[in-house]
C-alpha cells in the first residue's frame, strides 16, 4: 500500500420430473486425464446426441447431484431454492471451448504468479497459455497459468463496453429491483496509446446509469503486471467528489447489497496478489445458455450485439417453471458436465475482505465459473455462479463469454443477478469515449464547484500513471 495511504471505509465515501438413477458416460469428448465420474449420479441426457430434454432437479433428487455441484450450490438445491435442468452436454458442445494460445510466447509465471517479461512488451493474447488436460508437473505453476487464463479472456478485445442488468432480489422468493450499470474496459496496449511511464493491462470504469439517484456512481481501476496494488479511485454522487482509495477496496460492495468490482465476471482479482493450492480437476455442473443470438450491428469500428431480452437469460420471476423455487433461479439454461480446475485461493492482501475463495474455472472455455468467499474468521461471505454463453464469429470459431452471473450472500437472504445486455467490442474507444473518460480526475464530471474546491482526492504520495 503506498505510504501515507489507507483502506477507506466505503461508508465514508458514500454516506450510504422423477429422476431414474442410472449410469452414463461422460459427454463431450474424452482426455487421458479426466476424472471418473462418481458413482451413483442421476440421470445426464446427452442434449447433443438427440436427448430431447434434461432431468429436472429439484430437492427431491439433489443427493444424486450432489457430488457434481461444490458444497455451497449442493446445499441451495438441498433446502429447495434451487432447481435446475440437468445434461450431459449441450446441442452443440464445440461452441463452448477456445482455441488455445499454440506455443505462446508468454513465460511461464515465477513461484509467486509474476509474468516480468510480459510488462516488458510482449504482446497480450488470450489464452496466455496452453495447459494440460489434467493436473500434473507443478501444480504450484500450473495454477497460476489456469488463473492467468482466466485473467486474460478478455485481453481478446482491445476495448469492450458491457451493459448490465443487476436485479437485486431481497429474499429469494421477492421480485426484484432492477439497476443497470456499464463495465468498460480498453487495453491501452492493444489500442497503441499507453500515457505515463508505467502501461497498465486496462483501465477498467464501472459506472452506474439507473436509477437516477445513483448516476455518477463510478469505480475507475487501472491494474498492472507485478505484486503492486491496484490504483483505485470511485466517485460519489453524494459528496459529488472523486477519492482515491486502495487496491483492497475492489473487494467491497459499491454499496450495501450490490456487487464488488472483483465480484466482476465471477473473478477479476489480481492474480499476483494470491496464492493458489489444492488445484484438482474435478467433474462439476455449470450453467450454459444455448438461445439464439440478437443480429450484430457494426458501426463506428465496434461490434455491438444485443443480448438481453429473448437472446438472454431468464429468470423464474418471469414465468415459474421451478414451482417453489428461488425467484432469481435461471430457467433457460441447462447445468452442464464439464470437467473444472478447482483451486483455493489465499490472498496475500491483508485488507481484501476475500481472504479465501475456491475458485473453479471451466477447463474447456477458461471462465470462472464458481466462486466461493469466506472472510477471515471463515464465515461464508458469498457464492457467485456463473452462465457461459458461446458467441457465433464470422469466419472463426465461436467464442465462449460469461451472460451472466448469480451472487447468494452468505450472511443474509439477499440474491443478485447480474445479466450481460449487450456488449460493444471495439478496435479503439467505444464511441463518444476518449482518455478522459478512463483519467482518474475525468471519468466523472460533476457540475462545477465552487470557486478553489478539490474535486480529486488523492494522497499527495500516490503515483497515477497518466501524470
Amino acid at each position: 500500500m503506498p505510504r501515507g495511504q489507507v483502506r477507506l471505509s466505503l461508508a465514508s465515501l458514500f454516506c450510504i420430473g422423477t429422476a431414474v438413477l442410472v449410469r452414463v458416460a461422460p459427454i463431450h469428448v474424452a482426455h487421458a486425464a479426466d476424472p471418473e465420474l462418481p458413482k451413483g449420479v442421476g440421470p445426464l441426457p446427452d442434449l447433443s446426441k438427440g436427448a430431447k430434454a434434461g432431468a429436472t432437479v429439484t430437492a427431491q433428487h439433489a443427493h444424486l447431484y450432489r457430488a457434481l455441484l461444490p458444497p455451497e450450490v449442493s446445499s441451495l438445491v438441498e433446502r429447495g431454492e434451487f432447481a435446475f435442468e440437468a445434461v450431459g452436454a449441450p446441442r452443440e458442445p464445440a461452441r463452448f471451448g477456445v482455441k488455445h494460445a499454440g506455443g505462446s510466447s508468454a513465460p511461464a509465471p515465477s513461484s509467486s504468479g509474476v509474468l516480468p517479461d510480459v510488462a516488458g512488451g510482449k504482446a497480450m493474447v488470450s489464452p496466455l497459455f496452453d495447459l494440460p488436460a489434467g493436473a500434473s508437473g507443478d501444480l504450484g505453476q500450473l495454477a497460476y497459468k489456469v488463473l492467468w487464463n482466466a485473467a486474460s479472456s478478455m485481453w481478446r478485445y482491445n476495448s469492450f463496453s458491457a451493459a448490465l442488468s443487476v436485479l437485486m432480489f431481497k429474499t429469494p422468493n421477492d421480485p426484484p429491483h432492477k439497476l443497470e450499470f456499464d463495465v468498460e474496459r480498453i487495453h491501452p496496449r492493444k489500442i497503441g496509446q499507453v500515457v505515463g511511464t508505467l502501461e497498465p493491462i486496462f483501465r477498467e470504469r464501472i459506472s452506474a446509469l439507473k436509477p437516477a439517484g445513483i448516476q455518477n456512481l463510478a469505480w475507475l481501476t487501472l491494474r498492472f503486471f507485478g505484486t503492486g496494488e491496484d490504483f483505485v479511485w470511485a466517485a460519489s454522487p453524494v459528496i459529488s467528489r472523486i477519492r482515491q482509495m486502495t487496491g483492497s477496496n475492489r473487494s467491497d460492495a459499491m454499496f450495501s447489497g450490490v456487487f464488488s468490482p472483483d465480484d466482476l465476471f465471477v473473478w477479476s482479482g489480481k492474480v499476483e496478489l494470491v496464492e493458489p493450492s489444492g488445484l484438482t480437476l474435478v467433474p462439476i455442473l455449470v450453467p450454459l445458455l444455448e438461445v439464439h443470438e440478437a443480429k450484430r450491428d457494426a458501426r463506428d469500428g465496434c461490434v455491438v450485439r444485443t443480448l438481453g431480452g429473448d437472446a438472454g437469460v431468464a429468470l423464474n420471476h418471469q414465468r415459474e417453471r421451478f414451482k417453489g423455487a428461488g425467484t432469481w433461479i435461471p430457467t433457460n439454461t441447462v447445468m452442464s458436465l464439464r470437467y473444472v480446475w478447482r483451486m483455493e485461493l489465499v490472498s496475500r492482501d491483508p485488507f481484501s475482505l476475500d481472504s479465501r475463495q475456491a475458485l473453479y474455472i471451466d477447463r474447456d472455455s477458461g471462465l470462472p465459473v464458481y466462486r466461493v468467499v469466506w472472510d477471515d474468521a471463515g464465515r461464508l461471505r458469498r457464492v457467485t455462479i456463473g452462465i457461459i454463453r458461446a458467441l457465433t464469429q464470422e469466419g472463426a470459431p465461436s467464442e465462449p463469454i460469461l451472460a451472466g452471473q448469480v451472487v447468494v450472500s452468505g450472511s443474509t437472504s439477499n440474491r443478485l443477478v447480474m445479466l450481460m445486455d449487450s456488449l460493444a467490442v471495439c478496435s479503439g474507444y467505444q464511441p463518444s469515449r476518449g482518455l478522459a473518460d478512463f483519467d482518474p480526475s475525468t471519468f466523472v464530471r460533476f457540475t462545477a464547484p465552487a470557486k478553489g474546491e478539490k474535486r480529486v482526492e488523492q494522497d499527495k504520495d500516490s503515483e497515477d500513471s497518466s501524470d
